[in-house]
């Protein structure tokens, strides 16, 4: 008895997956409810750690690597659009975008109210060099889910687009609208990176202090405010947020507050420290090439 319990666990996601199958090739609209049925079980369940059996299914369903929505419930559209977001992170995971491209795209052709579906199409329109794509998706998220897609959009005109005008615009209109969202501190610590980035320092000071007062407990936030006095040129208040920074991550500490922690220490004059960070970030990305040149220039004789 035990062995057949133990046959059973480990072997029936791959057995709803054969019925899928098997319902793909026996033709017509029940095909695709009984495959789409079964894909769907394994998704809730082992289908996400199984090399890809699921899209195989999709694609031999429907066309072009998706599902066709034609004759399908609205229920089934979000599940089989479930899915395919599903296979569009394991893509991204993969490094390989052109197919989470694919992937993406059929989640929001089945299912098209989904805003981190559209984000996970823009990021994986990034990761391929496609940055006008990419905009068009994080615009469409923005739209669709503001309180949940606005951040993603100014983080994607901040760093590659740099275009810190739009960026303003976008937060300052998200945060007007929108008077009680949870996302409201990391707008604001947005908006004083786009207001830093055009050198309005006051505005970015007024920004970073709200980001704050809303979420006192942010390092990324006391980390930005600490590049910003940086930018001013007063070390003191720098050195200041950026021990906030490292206090507020915890431990252990993660290599992009330690990095920052580096160059703002060598900024302010003090080696040791700079270079005590800097091997700390080393220690968890030994070819971080930005570390490796400032214990380089804090070393030569």
């Amino acid at each position: 008895m035990k062995w057949i319990c133990g046959f059973l666990r480990w072997w029936w996601a791959p057995a709803l997956l054969v019925v899928g199958l098997w319902a793909v090739f026996t033709g017509g609209l029940q095909a695709n409810r009984q495959a789409l049925g079964a894909l769907w079980h394994l998704a809730g369940g082992r289908a996400a750690s199984l090399e890809g059996p699921y899209w195989q299914a999709l694609e031999a369903i429907g066309s072009g690597g998706c599902l066709s929505p034609a004759g399908l419930s609205a229920e089934e559209k979000v599940n089989a659009a479930y899915i395919a977001f599903l296979r569009g992170n394991e893509m991204r995971k993969a490094k390989q975008p052109d197919k989470a491209i694919e992937a993406f795209r059929c989640a929001t052709m089945l299912d098209g109210l989904k805003g981190e579906y559209y984000r996970g199409l823009a990021a994986a329109f990034a990761e391929a060099d496609m940055p006008e794509d990419a905009l068009i998706n994080y615009q469409l998220a923005a739209q669709i889910d503001p309180l949940g897609s606005t951040a993603a959009l100014a983080r994607f005109l901040w760093y590659p687009l740099r275009d810190y005008a739009r960026m303003e615009q976008v937060l300052a209109r998200a945060l007007e609208a929108y008077p009680q969202a949870p996302a409201r501190a990391e707008w604001w610590m947005l908006l004083g990176n786009a207001l830093r980035a055009q050198k309005k320092y006051d505005g970015a000071l007024e920004a970073y202090h709200r980001s704050l007062a809303l979420n006192p407990d942010r390092p990324e936030s006391y980390a930005e405010l600490a590049q910003c006095y940086r930018e001013m040129g007063r070390p003191a208040e720098a050195l200041e947020m950026i021990n906030q920074a490292l206090e507020k991550a915890g431990k252990p500490t993660p290599a992009w507050v330690l990095r920052r922690a580096a160059q703002v220490y060598e900024w302010a004059g003090q080696a040791e420290a700079a270079l005590n960070f800097a091997r700390q970030v080393l220690a968890q990305a030994p070819e971080d090439a930005s570390m490796l040149q400032l214990v380089e220039r804090l070393t030569k004789p």
